[in-house]
């Protein structure tokens, strides 16, 4: 906040992310399972809450925010009422001075939380060379099973699965646009030997289904790799529905049932194969 060219490395970029290389990871903050940040150096960010704690409780008075020259859009650091952490100060007015609390978001860990002015400070300039430790990201290939949105349900399920825990996470996807990371997550015990899918426990507990996901980057032409692979989807339900087609009416219901859902099935990938391609 206190030098306008000065700004905290985005761990997004600074990172080399590698599609499929799996993470040691912990989750710090959950919207959902659409949208949820991870930190994969809990260790160091230990050690850097911690000297940061320390030094804003040894010198806070000196560092107490001026919002008559504050920058607005600047890095700074908030008390929680707990803890000292840095954060960026959200929909702030020219008018700060007024207002009697702030919406800061806190760039180690993902939250968004609300603190009065007398709880924001100046960032010291030897804190601004750590990057930022969280990371948004997202499951692969999951949607909510019931609705567009994820009910709170759904949301409360994963954050039993994964808060407080160390996970693995696998990179699938990387979105440079909204910089987010699409992971399958997997809890697992002390000797890597057996993983929990973390994708596959909530579509057990039916808080999530499947789904077709068409990656869509900056230019707004969808990944080829998945167009291929739908291709190859098409090619196989069409074999299928040539061998469903022999089937004679007086065959048992079920069967000439299960021949229709194939058909519907193909029709709807053909449809959404011609709106991609």
């Amino acid at each position: 906040m206190e030098d306008e060219d000065v700004c905290i490395p985005n761990s997004f970029v600074k990172n080399k992310w590698v599609v499929n290389n799996i993470y040691r990871l912990k989750v710090s903050y959950i919207n959902s399972p659409s949208e949820f940040w991870i930190v994969t150096k809990d260790q160091e960010l230990g050690k850097f809450h911690g000297d940061l704690n320390s030094f804003y409780s040894r010198n806070k008075s000196y560092l107490k925010a001026d919002f008559r020259n504050i920058n607005l859009e600047g890095n700074c650091v908030v008390y929680t009422g707990e803890c000292y952490c840095r954060a960026n100060l959200l929909n702030v007015s020219s008018s700060v001075k007024n207002q009697k609390s702030l919406d800061a978001f806190l760039i180690d860990y993902g939250s968004t939380i609300r603190v009065t002015s007398n709880d924001v400070y100046f960032l010291a300039k030897e804190m601004y060379s750590v990057p930022q430790f969280a990371v948004k990201a997202a499951l692969k290939g999951l949607r909510p099973s019931e609705s567009s949105t994820w009910s709170p349900a759904a949301v409360d399920t994963f954050t039993k699965l994964v808060q407080h825990k160390v996970l693995l996470g696998q990179l699938r996807e990387i979105d440079s646009v909204y910089q987010t990371l699409y992971l399958d997550l997997f809890n697992y015990n002390d000797d890597y030997e057996h993983t929990v899918s973390i994708s596959r426990m909530l579509i057990l507990n039916n808080s999530a289904k499947l789904s077709l996901t068409l990656s869509y980057n900056g230019e707004k032409r969808y990944n080829q790799r998945e167009v291929n692979i739908l291709r190859d989807l098409l090619d196989c339900l069409s074999s299928i529905n040539r061998d469903l087609n022999q089937i004679k009416p007086s065959t048992d219901n079920f069967v000439r049932d299960l021949a229709l859902k194939y058909q519907n099935i193909r029709e709807s990938a053909i449809v959404l194969y011609k709106r991609i391609n």
